[in-house]
């Protein structure tokens, strides 16, 4: 059990497997006994299950540098100028950290754009999976939501 105050209580992913986050029903709150006989003898370490906590987790550790890499997602997988990724910086951040921590998930390189040298940003190989990871929740998330607002409207409702 994980107790913080901190913005960013647990910095998870979708292929971090690192923890395993498990739902219970509210009836067991403060419940030592149960947790002390519930039977884990059988659970597979290698099969870290998706729960939907571990879903609301990641979605709740995404920074604020997270956002701006997943809604300009192509552009970085592509090449996108600094000056143009400088723009993109939320507007509560000091740039300083803001680019600090596009460094730790781009790589700064300088090329020749129409005869000028321009520095761009390309995000790391390794973060691609764990970005489209993230992408491919929202819209799963996005369609969800989307199909119960049409049947809202139809009125059929599926509980």
């Amino acid at each position: 059990m994980i107790v913080t105050n901190n913005i960013y209580p647990l910095k998870t992913e979708n292929i971090d497997r690192r923890y395993v986050v498990c739902e219970y029903i509210p009836v067991h709150r403060g419940d030592l006994q149960y947790f002390t006989n519930l039977d884990i003898s059988q659970f597979n370490l290698k099969d870290i299950p998706m729960t939907q906590v571990k879903k609301d987790i990641i979605r709740a550790s995404i920074s604020p540098v997270d956002d701006v890499i997943i809604s300009h997602f192509k552009s970085f997988r592509d090449e996108v100028t600094c000056n143009i990724v400088e723009g993109w910086k939320p507007q509560d951040m000091k740039l300083k950290n803001y680019l600090l921590t596009i460094k730790s998930i781009c790589e700064r390189t300088q090329k020749q754009v129409d005869g000028v040298r321009k520095f761009i940003y390309k995000i790391k190989e390794e973060m691609i999976l764990i970005f489209e990871g993230i992408l491919d929740e929202d819209i799963k998330e996005e369609a969800k939501e989307e199909q119960l607002n049409e049947q809202a409207k139809d009125g059929i409702v599926h509980a």
